[in-house]
């Protein structure tokens, strides 16, 4: 029935489960047709979406599979297509997307990160790093993603905080509409606040931006910030708390002009509202 199902299967994320099954309830007398079925469709396959929806079983199934060596190495050969080919086609294949799609995309983004850095393998990390570099600046990607691949760079070390808080005083500059600029912010803050609480540059680089707001923006925007901080964990909002309430001296300084005390106050009230 698998082999039946594989071969009906007309998509590379529609075979990928199925290879994982057959490991699973180890169908020893099915596995090298699947294989050779994986191996068929993969060089076929040129939607590099469907790369990217793929890789995490692909990875699962060399890593905690119990097959032989002989059909791991089969399988690994399929990877080492796949990886390539992946990224250096998904910088190109984000740009245009529009905001629903982006999103589905970034749900495939993280889970293909975790899986490239489960690999063994130098030459596919750095094929991803470089691939995620371009989605950071490449023109036409969705500023969801191009601030969620910048995160990414900056949890791996592969950018330095320099480097970072660059990146966000720009995209949260006046030269972006406060829509595009928030959609950054958003991709950016998807992963654990601890970002925010640990490196003050960037905490100080947001708190000026929402300050910065005129009332009619800051409305518009309060949807995006709410779900950007709502999924940070109590303990890092209470963090974030003890931090909007710290003098702004505490805070270190950066070339920008210092909030007038009435806007200081109202920025600690929304920042109050949101963390609370």
């Amino acid at each position: 029935a698998l082999l039946q199902r594989a071969g009906e299967a007309t998509a590379l994320p529609e075979l990928t489960p199925l290879v994982e099954q057959a490991l699973l309830a180890d169908l020893t007398d099915v596995w090298e047709g699947l294989v050779r079925r994986l191996r068929e469709m993969a060089a076929l396959t040129e939607d590099v979406f469907h790369f990217l929806e793929s890789l995490p079983a692909l990875v699962s199934i060399v890593r905690y599979g119990n097959t032989r060596r002989t059909d791991r190495e089969a399988v690994l050969a399929v990877l080492d297509e796949v990886v390539p080919r992946l990224c250096i086609g998904l910088p190109h294949a984000c740009v245009h997307l529009v905001e629903e799609e982006a999103r589905k995309v970034f749900g495939w983004l993280l889970e293909a990160h975790r899986a490239v850095f489960l690999l063994s393998d130098d030459h596919h990390h750095e094929a991803w790093l470089e691939a995620l570099t371009t989605l950071t600046t490449l023109e036409g990607v969705a500023p969801f993603l191009r601030g969620a691949a910048q995160r990414l760079l900056f949890d791996r070390r592969r950018v330095s905080l320099t480097d970072t808080a660059r990146r966000m005083a720009w995209a949260l500059s006046p030269a972006w509409e406060p829509a595009v600029a928030g959609q950054w912010l958003e991709g950016f803050l998807h992963g654990p606040g601890l970002v925010l609480i640990h490196f003050p540059a960037l905490w100080r680089l947001l708190d000026d931006w929402v300050a910065a707001l005129d009332e009619e923006a800051l409305r518009d925007l309060l949807p995006v910030l709410r779900r950007t901080f709502a999924h940070f964990t109590p303990a890092e909002r209470r963090q974030m708390m003890e931090r909007v309430r710290r003098p702004k001296e505490a805070v270190p300084p950066t070339p920008d002009d210092a909030l007038d005390a009435t806007r200081a106050h109202a920025l600690d009230d929304l920042l109050s509202w949101l963390l609370g």
